[in-house]
């Protein structure tokens, strides 16, 4: 009409499609809130969306305005309908670091193939943690991956109730508990049950089920009393050193040729080095996955990386490129972890026994 200029009309065609547009995600992703209210409505826009960036619009007027609460990531209208859900659809959350290279992203999708067998029909997505994994998949090959508290809102959008999470950690330490922390804050504003998932170190069953996994890793090539060197992560953690250093002395009591040393820790690679005695020494990652930690700080070519401080000081030195999610024996037990997860919400029920 005349007399309405441009900016007047760009704000009446944005409501009269946020009115059709209610509790769904818009198509770059950018989530609307609507609030309810005797036939009127207060829309809030997260950042980014014009023309008011991250401000309250609203067609009511001044003086009927209604206090608005802070955007949490979830709709309200879908925070109250979750639990009015007519069944429900479990859902399965894998947690990693992420990995850019070719190798670790196949590993997790074998993972994930089995993860499927082992719970089929159900849904099955992924979150790295790692903001720079995230970032270099997106500006390298294109490929989009969620953040833990984005794909559990993803899922909870999608109506899915409850979540069993698995993270694919190996101990209990500073990534393990901002995945917990981010699950519980997700499942406390949206009121679906998320149940996470223990690291491979966590019980003493953990740690007799890792030694065997250790040595099903070992290449058969290998000959008696050859030195094996595992290069595990390491923590700051107190109680998650203590299983690394546990780890160690179980593998050491059935075979004294084996080590575990940690890029950070209390034992590294250089308390490790007086203790080899073979001219060839193999050399192992005790990680999830395969990544920059393998390929560079392990088995890289700088003076710096664990294969050159070896061969530094005469020893031939043979890396193994594979990550623990590769060996069935390590994948089995993050899948018991997983099925724990999932019996304590009753997500997966035993089906019934038939009578005879």
């Amino acid at each position: 009409p005349s007399g309405v200029s441009p900016p007047v009309m760009r704000m009446r065609m944005f409501f009269s499609f946020v009115r059709k547009a209610e509790n769904r995600t818009l198509a770059h992703g950018t989530r609307v809130d609507i609030i309810p209210g005797k036939g009127k409505s207060k829309t809030r826009i997260p950042y980014g969306i014009l023309p008011l960036r991250g401000r309250w619009l609203t067609k009511e007027p001044l003086d009927n305005r209604m206090q608005a609460p802070a955007y949490s990531g979830t709709p309200l209208s879908l925070q109250r309908s979750v639990s009015s859900m007519p069944e429900k659809v479990p859902a399965i959350l894998l947690i990693a670091y992420g990995s850019c290279n070719a190798v670790g992203l196949a590993a997790l999708r074998r993972f994930e193939e089995r993860v499927r067998m082992r719970f089929p029909g159900r849904t099955v997505r992924w979150a790295y943690t790692s903001e720079h994994i995230r970032t270099r998949l997106a500006s390298q090959v294109r490929a989009k991956s969620d953040s833990v508290t984005k794909a559990l809102n993803r899922l909870i959008l999608e109506r899915f109730c409850p979540i069993a999470a698995q993270p694919l950690q190996i101990v209990p330490a500073t990534e393990n508990a901002q995945v917990e922390k981010l699950a519980a804050a997700v499942a406390g504003e949206s009121g679906v049950p998320i149940s996470v998932g223990t690291p491979l170190l966590t019980t003493e069953k953990d740690m007799r089920d890792c030694v065997r996994a250790v040595f099903s890793m070992i290449p058969p090539e290998r000959k008696a009393g050859e030195s094996v060197v595992l290069m595990g992560h390491g923590t700051r953690y107190t109680r998650a050193q203590e299983r690394y250093d546990r780890l160690s002395a179980m593998l050491s009591a059935e075979d004294s040729a084996v080590h575990l040393a940690t890029m950070s820790g209390d034992v590294t690679i250089e308390d490790i080095m007086p203790l080899l005695s073979s001219r060839r020494v193999w050399l192992l990652p005790f990680l999830s996955s395969v990544g920059r930690h393998t390929t560079v700080d392990m088995a890289g070519t700088q003076m710096k990386s664990w294969k050159s401080q070896i061969e530094a000081v005469g020893h031939e030195c043979v890396p193994v490129i594979a990550g623990a999610i590769e060996n069935e024996n390590f994948a089995d037990i993050w899948l018991e972890h997983l099925e724990e997860a999932a019996a304590r919400i009753d997500v997966f029920p035993t089906p019934p026994v038939q009578k005879s």
